[in-house]
């Protein structure tokens, strides 16, 4: 969604539940007091869209998970429960083990690897450790042989190697042995995709995490930023910072800020909100000097990375090329700067009270504070009509009739006025009003 105030006045759900029982309403009950609700939330950072990006490159990668037909399960170690509320129907909890692949002399998938792969998720809202003994008949088992190493595919990408089970591999009661997984930990509805080392790919580059913050709001008491980016692996330091553009809105009160002080390093980012989401690993953080005040566009396209990244398409099938170019789709970050009565940075400040609105020589003028603005209009009798749209200007002349006209019953005069800041994707809207 983009940025609007609506979505944080309108935030706050008070109409309870008689379907659900005790659902758990928690921030829903308190959100027209979040300002991150009335911001813009196409956020290139945000853990859904680096999960389903990964995701959808991940089918290219690995046939199975595409098109793979011979659904198995190989096991779970669950319970059941009765949850409050629920008319003594059970629920059933606890960790499951799938394996997908083609179905043999049947099907034949596509992409780079095309062997079954391993998938374990739970429903408990809890960390959990599984282990069992693997001469046991509650073994977990997998579908690879033992000795296997296999490696997760999501965060934190850790390693196992299988153990030797009771169950032949090719079910003649010799060895080899189906691989048994002897313990594992799940984050709270954790899942796993696990492959042979071997056939492990590394995630494609990804930004995780911006800071101060995608559509962040900056008080106006410097004109420099500190900014921050950053990604999952390592990156060209200098690749990164030719792979940014910067575009300003400032009503004309200042030019395009530049980059300085650019400093790269290798972190440890902190786990996601979401499990298996990418973690950062390397960043880019620099100073925005000469930053004026309003809206500031931070456009970052296709950033290459220290193992070859993007460029690196030589071996990739036709489908993962094709996957691998809609990953690297522009990325877009706003930051925006102003004083408090600037209805282009802070839209809940949207009355105006400074005395920008006289009246002098038979004409009504209005003093612009939205910078950011690139067009405007206004409106003299409550939004029933409106000028057209004008390109910004300091100031504005407005006739007389505006606003004394016997259609106006109202005592006294009230101007609306209307701002819009263009981007490339969207329209950036913000209303005063004055009397």
């Amino acid at each position: 969604m983009i940025s609007n105030s609506a979505w944080k006045r309108h935030g706050c759900y008070r109409l309870g539940s008689e379907q659900y029982f005790n659902i758990p309403l928690e921030n829903s009950l308190f959100g027209c007091h979040d300002d991150w609700n009335a911001l813009d939330h196409f956020d290139p950072t945000t853990d859904s869209r680096l999960m389903f990006s990964q995701f959808n490159y991940l089918r290219t990668v690995y046939g199975s998970l595409q098109d793979g037909w011979a659904l198995v399960q190989r096991g779970n170690w669950t319970n059941f429960i009765q949850r409050p509320g629920s008319n003594q129907t059970l629920t059933e909890v606890g960790l499951w083990s799938v394996s997908r692949g083609a179905i043999g002399g049947i099907q034949t998938v596509g992409g780079r690897y095309t062997d079954q792969v391993w998938l374990l998720y739970t429903n408990e809202n809890t960390t959990k450790t599984y282990t069992y003994d693997c001469k046991d008949k509650l073994w977990m088992s997998s579908p690879f042989v033992s000795g296997t190493v296999v490696k997760n595919i999501f965060a934190p990408y850790e390693e196992y190697t299988l153990q030797e089970s009771l169950s032949s591999f090719n079910n003649d009661s010799k060895a080899p042995y189906f691989g048994c997984l002897g313990s594992v930990t799940m984050d709270p509805f954790g899942f796993k995709l696990l492959v042979p080392v071997a056939d492990w790919l590394a995630p494609p580059q990804m930004i995780t995490k911006f800071t101060p913050g995608h559509d962040a709001r900056i008080l106006s008491n410097s004109t420099t930023v500190d900014i921050t980016l950053e990604f999952n692996t390592a990156m060209v330091c200098d690749g990164v910072t030719n792979a940014i553009k910067l575009n300003m809105a400032s009503s004309g009160k200042g030019g395009t800020p530049t980059i300085g002080n650019v400093r790269c390093d290798a972190t440890k980012g902190q786990a996601g909100r979401l499990p298996g989401a990418p973690v950062s690993a390397w960043y880019w953080s620099a100073t925005l000097s000469n930053f004026p005040d309003g809206v500031l566009e931070i456009v970052v396209t296709n950033a290459p990375s220290s193992g070859g990244g993007s460029t690196n398409v030589s071996d990739r099938s036709p489908l993962e090329v094709l996957t691998l170019i809609c990953l690297q789709a522009t990325d877009h970050f706003f930051l925006r700067k102003g004083t408090p009565d600037n209805v282009m940075i802070f839209p809940d400040n949207d009355y105006d009270t400074s005395g920008g609105f006289t009246f002098s020589n038979g004409q009504y003028q209005y003093t612009h504070k939205a910078y950011g603005a690139d067009m405007f209009r206004y409106s003299g009798n409550f939004g029933r009509s409106w000028s057209d749209w004008k390109k910004w200007e300091d100031t504005t002349i407005m006739e007389k009739g505006v606003f004394d006209n016997s259609s106006n019953f109202w005592p006294g005069q009230h101007l609306q006025v209307q701002c819009e800041s263009d981007f490339i994707r969207y329209k950036f809207k913000s209303f005063i009003s004055v009397h």
